[in-house]
């Protein structure tokens, strides 16, 4: 059984609740450009768990539309976006979800990696990044230009080496296009002097029609005040992956509210060490009326779009 939920917008910025009895903080659903901007929520009474359910799952969702999945690591981030025409990973979570992330990927059938996305350097984004190389197709992987000596690093580097592939450095306003009116913009390259590998972060946007979801990293509160002095307006996106996992170190007042997020993602381990999210961050989100969901709670969070519309499903129904 699931529940299914509608929210319009009209031009005079009016909402249409078609289900109030959900409580759920959707008061914020913008509408891009002249587009009619809908968010249906799929939620299941029962969980699902990699296998047959998970299979289940992704049954909703069987179209050619894109997909984006906050995989459910732990302490970390994996993210993937999946088209027909591509596959995105952006980051590999730890060491220890290495042989969840490897079958997820293939339960959702992917054999090939067009781009994977190597924020910065720690080991929870990058600690199962060699199996990841080993057991895919990679084409192209891109990570900020700066080196370490942790082994997480080192043996993505050899699993690389093993496969005639490198590094691609890229700078700011790179754009790769992946399909008509699809493609990647890197806001922020992490190109910076710091000993806070946090602030290397590759930050990037990905538009596809007229949504667009903006992938943090672990960037902190210094690199979001330089992205709102370089170009606050392209910051403006539907859905965030909040940074470095709902710290208080990130997500200031000023930097959610250029974001904007209609949607809000956190990805942090069930009761972990760093008391992530912090509260702040939460109070901060909850002032801009962002519907947050967390990995932590809702498990893995798969997202479909068209490009117009945004369909979401969660793994436990809270």
């Amino acid at each position: 059984m699931n529940f299914f939920y509608g929210l319009s917008r009209r031009l005079n910025h009016k909402y249409i609740k078609i289900c109030s009895f959900l409580k759920l903080n959707l008061s914020k659903l913008k509408l891009n450009k002249n587009t009619f901007f809908i968010l249906t929520l799929f939620f299941s009474l029962s969980s699902f768990f990699l296998g047959k359910n998970l299979i289940n799952f992704n049954s909703h969702f069987l179209d050619n539309k894109t997909f984006i999945h906050f995989i459910n690591v732990g302490q970390g981030d994996a993210i993937l976006i999946n088209n027909e025409n591509y596959n995105i990973l952006i980051d590999s979570g730890s060491n220890d979800s290495s042989d969840y992330l490897t079958s997820y990927l293939k339960t959702f059938k992917i054999k090939k990696l067009d781009y994977i996305i190597a924020t910065h350097p720690h080991e929870d984004h990058i600690g199962s990044m060699d199996d990841i190389i080993n057991n895919f197709h990679v084409d192209n992987l891109i990570a900020p230009n700066i080196s370490s000596s942790d082994i997480d690093f080192v043996n993505m580097v050899k699993a690389l080496n093993h496969k005639n592939l490198k590094i691609n450095v890229i700078e700011d306003s790179t754009t790769i296009n992946l399909l008509n009116n699809n493609y990647l913009t890197f806001l922020w390259s992490g190109n910076i002097a710091t000993d806070n590998i946090n602030n290397n972060s590759l930050v990037v946007k990905y538009i596809n029609q007229d949504i667009s979801f903006l992938f943090t990293g672990d960037i902190e509160k210094e690199v979001e005040a330089q992205l709102q002095s370089i170009n606050e307006p392209l910051l403006d996106s539907d859905i965030l992956k909040v940074a470095h996992h709902g710290s208080n170190s990130s997500s200031t007042s000023n930097f959610l509210s250029a974001v904007s997020p209609n949607i809000s993602i956190i990805t942090c381990g069930l009761g972990n060490n760093y008391g992530h999210p912090h509260k702040n961050t939460l109070t901060n989100l909850s002032n801009i009326n962002s519907s947050i969901y967390r990995t932590d709670i809702n498990g893995n969070i798969l997202m479909k779009t068209d490009g117009y519309k945004l369909w979401i499903n969660t793994e436990y129904d809270n």
